[in-house]
């Protein structure tokens, strides 16, 4: 009796998982198969730099847009907003001239690729940009030697600034 209520129970239990694996699981979190990191830093005024967006291998037909809001942008290229081809390639570079004022320049990043469906992502990054710090130096020969690779180092407080 034992024996045909334990057969019993794994016979349910074997056609219970396939309908319970089809039900819905709305409102549960699933970590996303397509996502893409951002690579970026600190930037000068009218800086020319790049900005790299690296997605998930594996798919096709890779597009980024990136999207800039700050509170003065003026002098930003190629302007408030920049659109990728379509690229087989995950890895998209993007060439920016920063704005001609400092601040935080806001980034929202949406990126798409195919695969058995679209995928897409959205993140948003904070960009700063300074003005630059200008150091220069004045070097004089009261000499009559010439003078050949010679090393200027700028210190603050004592440490090294010039790297």
């Amino acid at each position: 009796m034992k024996f045909r209520t334990t057969l019993l129970a794994l016979a349910i239990m074997f056609i219970m998982m396939p309908i319970a694996a089809t039900m819905s699981d709305a409102g549960t979190a699933y970590p996303s198969i397509f996502s893409s990191s951002v690579s970026y830093g600190t930037v000068y005024t009218n800086e020319s730099f790049s900005i790299y967006v690296n997605s998930t291998y594996g798919f096709n037909n890779y597009t980024a847009i990136l999207t800039f809001t700050g509170l003065n942008l003026t002098g930003m290229a190629p302007g408030t907003s920049v659109i990728s081809e379509k690229n087989a390639n995950p890895d998209i570079r993007f060439n920016i001239t920063a704005p001609s004022n400092p601040g935080t320049v806001t980034i929202l990043v949406m990126t798409s690729a195919v695969g058995s469906k679209t995928m897409e992502y959205r993140t948003t990054v904070q960009l700063t940009v300074v003005n630059p710090i200008k150091m220069q130096a004045t070097i004089s020969n009261p000499t009559l030697y010439f003078m050949y690779n010679v090393t200027v180092t700028f210190a603050l407080n004592g440490n090294n600034v010039s790297k």
